[in-house]
């Protein structure tokens, strides 16, 4: 005769693997990495068998290559950065006045994002390669402005125009 075939979303069909799916309350604000973490410790030796999933995991995951993509991202962008003024202006200066500027940008935008409690996240993860780029272009502004000026009248007269669109984007 015809079998009734119950479908199982956590155990296996031999029984030899399970899952275990983490649901945590909506108002949970607390570290999705410790919560993974003290899951899969416990859950340690059996971790052929034994797989963890639900939101949590996910966070935790997408956490986990955030953070490693920044890492990998932001030094890209800081040599890519750096290539394109020593091409352009062909001075060690360039290159260091303007990755400067942009990393304490980027520091100042962490460190206020930290404050606020605002977490990097999917959408957040562009910001620091984003942060350093401007930074980096509002020095080759100033830069380009203040080629060739002789003195520092004449550099001044060469920075007025664009003191003020460098500021207002800068803020």
């Amino acid at each position: 005769g015809s079998r009734s075939r119950r479908t199982r979303s956590l155990v296996s069909e031999d029984g030899r693997v399970f899952a275990v799916n983490v649901i945590l309350a909506r108002d949970f604000d607390g570290d999705y990495d410790a919560v993974v973490g003290a899951i899969r410790g416990e859950l340690r030796g059996d971790a052929d068998r034994i797989h963890v999933s639900g939101v949590p995991v996910f966070r935790s995951e997408a956490n986990a290559r955030t953070r490693s993509e920044i890492l990998l991202f932001v030094p890209l962008t800081m040599l890519v950065i750096a290539l394109l003024l020593v091409a352009v202006y062909r001075s060690l200066f360039a290159v260091v006045l303007a990755l400067v500027v942009g990393i304490i940008g980027t520091w100042v935008m962490a460190g206020a994002m930290g404050w606020l409690g605002a977490s990097i996240s999917l959408i957040t993860m562009i910001l620091p390669s984003s942060v350093l780029a401007l930074g980096c272009s509002y020095v080759m502004h100033v830069l380009s402005a203040a080629g060739g000026a002789a003195s520092p009248e004449a550099l001044g007269r060469r920075l007025v125009p664009i003191a003020l669109p460098v500021a207002l984007s800068g803020l």
